[in-house]
């Protein structure tokens, strides 16, 4: 089995053919090859068919014509972490046997193609928007922000974000990370504030910056998301791309 190797930052650009119109979170992708947010680039084979991006969240990435050893060789690279979600190419099933605590998943990605939605999502009462500065960021609850871009200067140079306040308390957050004129948000809504309605009015306000900015807004889930599912329904996205993705299982490490 081939080791994988990283790629050195000055050839990053010989990787990009992989990841055509079909291929999901290009966002993310491209804000790595273009230095946007941290990550790295692996291949086997000197990037002559199949490379793997990682960040420093729990996303990977795998792309090109490899070989099924190569997808273990990818995991098994990944295996110091305890959460992995390693995107596959639409189409392409792993058949071999997976590495103990790894389970394929059903992705979904919908795509919103035209100007800010009709759809309205008042900020509710008692509620405050704000946009993402400095000081909430060093506040935000969920970890995936963080680990996306590493500070505040990182997200400047990769995002753009708001947050909903309540009482002086982040009650949900959103960013989005852009990358090769895309714009794909992630939402939190801190446990005490769910049901509230929050996380339509923070994807309002990231469509409404994508607009304004010429960027498209993507939004991917696992298929069995229903809640995010009906999220981009709402807003009048449709269903862009059908992918898989190889994960660890919770509270499991790969071996």
């Amino acid at each position: 089995m081939k080791a994988l190797k990283e790629v050195p930052v000055d050839d990053y650009w010989r990787v990009s053919k992989f990841f055509g119109p079909d291929y999901p979170n290009k966002s993310f992708v491209f804000s790595v090859l273009s230095h946007r947010i941290p990550g790295r680039v692996f291949s086997a084979d000197d990037a002559k068919s199949s490379c793997l991006i990682t960040t420093n969240s729990s996303y990977a990435f795998l792309a090109g014509d490899f070989d099924p050893a190569i997808a273990l060789r990818a995991f098994l690279h990944l295996s110091d972490r305890e959460d992995v979600k390693m995107i596959l190419p639409p189409g392409r099933v792993l058949a071999e046997r997976l590495p103990e605590g790894v389970e394929l998943v059903d992705r979904v990605q919908y795509a919103h193609r035209g100007s800010t939605p009709r759809t309205h999502a008042a900020v509710p009462a008692g509620f405050r928007l704000e946009v993402l500065d400095a000081t909430l960021f060093r506040r935000l609850n969920w970890n995936v922000a963080t680990d996306l871009f590493g500070d505040f200067e990182g997200f400047l140079r990769g995002g753009y974000g708001y947050c909903l306040t309540h009482g002086g308390e982040v009650a949900a957050e959103a960013y989005s990370v852009v990358g090769a004129g895309i714009s794909e948000p992630g939402i939190y809504t801190a446990p005490g504030f769910r049901g509230a309605g929050l996380q339509k009015v923070l994807l309002h306000e990231l469509l409404r910056k994508a607009d304004r900015h010429g960027h498209q807004t993507v939004l991917s889930c696992d298929a069995s998301t229903h809640a995010t599912v009906a999220l981009a329904r709402r807003f009048e996205m449709t269903l862009d791309i059908e992918y898989q993705a190889a994960r660890t299982l919770q509270g499991k490490r790969t071996t």
